[in-house]
């Protein structure tokens, strides 16, 4: 008697638990996945303190302050980014809008910009209090072959060009 109630109830059941165990399954593999994400950019995060360091020729004292300023800028930069590609998104996928509306999107995406604008002067001007004018180029220059050091490591993940022709 006890079994047949126990398959009855095991029958109708087994599915929900097995979407249960998948759903904890996936929370898992993403929470491990977010853990491996955290420690690559922890990794490259290293790497980039060591070659803007060593490059620019910072001393200690200046390195505490650049390092400061310039994660700072970073992540105000990232902030107002995606602030924008929230804007454009929100302008690309909305339906049925008036042109008023749009340009109200389009006014927010001008003012971000002009915002990602007066963040990089603030920088360059608080750079300025930190670094020589040497280290200052020096600065320029190693951004740039951050960049490019950045994107040919980067470069066998990306999937390949497509070409129109």
């Amino acid at each position: 008697m006890y079994k047949r109630v126990f398959y009855r109830v095991m029958k109708k059941y087994s599915l929900l638990i097995a979407f249960i165990v998948l759903g904890l399954a996936e929370v898992k593999a993403q929470d491990d996945f977010q853990s491996i994400n955290d420690q690559i950019r922890a990794q490259m995060d290293v790497e980039k303190n060591l070659f803007f360091t060593q490059r620019i020729g910072l001393t200690q004292d200046q390195a505490v302050s650049f390092w400061k300023l310039y994660n700072e800028f970073q992540k105000q930069d990232l902030e107002l980014r995606q602030k924008e590609e929230e804007l454009i998104e929100k302008g690309v996928s909305a339906v049925n809008l008036s042109n008023s509306q749009y340009a109200h999107i389009y006014a927010n995406i001008i003012a971000n910009e002009k915002k990602k604008r007066e963040l990089k002067d603030n920088f360059i001007k608080q750079l300025d209090k930190i670094l020589t004018p040497k280290q200052k180029i020096l600065f320029c220059k190693t951004t740039k072959e951050y960049r490019k050091l950045l994107l040919q490591k980067l470069k066998p993940y990306s999937p390949p060009m497509i070409r129109f022709y």
